[in-house]
């Protein structure tokens, strides 16, 4: 049961990464940066949550 829990902690820490690079201007492009995940699909929670955080930031842009 600890595993789950470290996983979806991996997840929710990748999806913050995403949005906190975003804020911070490290990450610039945002489509770019999604365009890697088609390329070279996420293996790793971390990986899916710093994918799902790319998206949420084109869903808000959408939404503005």
């Amino acid at each position: 049961m600890g595993n789950i829990i470290s996983l979806r902690s991996d997840f929710l820490e990748g999806y913050q990464c995403a949005k906190e690079e975003y804020a911070s201007g490290e990450l610039y492009c945002v489509e770019s940066s999604l365009m890697t995940f088609v390329l070279d699909p996420a293996d790793s929670d971390f990986q899916r949550g710093f994918e799902q955080g790319l998206k949420s930031l084109i869903q808000k842009r959408k939404q503005s």
